[in-house]
């Protein structure tokens, strides 16, 4: 089942203003090794919100990285490994 375009942001501003956002606070869990990304997550949530809460949906791009922050895919260990080592 194919699904149409969903929203992002609600403008060009608001997308803009959530990645800036979003990537300032990177790495989320400050290179700590057994971080509490259920804090970090709702956090960042917590910030990220409030700049455009209709793009908040359940399902929709910012909620599922909000998930992916929640279970830990934005562990900084993550992108470290492979540093220097190809």
């Amino acid at each position: 089942m194919a699904r149409g375009p969903v929203l992002v942001n609600s403008s060009l501003d608001q997308y803009v203003a959530t990645v800036l956002q979003a990537t300032a606070r990177f790495p989320y869990d400050d290179g700590c090794e057994e971080p509490d990304f259920s804090s970090i997550a709702d956090d960042l949530r917590a910030h990220l919100a409030r700049i455009d809460p209709a793009a908040w949906e359940v399902d929709r791009y910012w909620d599922t990285f909000y998930w992916d922050v929640m279970v830990g895919d934005y562990h900084s260990i993550l992108f470290m490994l492979g540093d220097g080592d190809t």
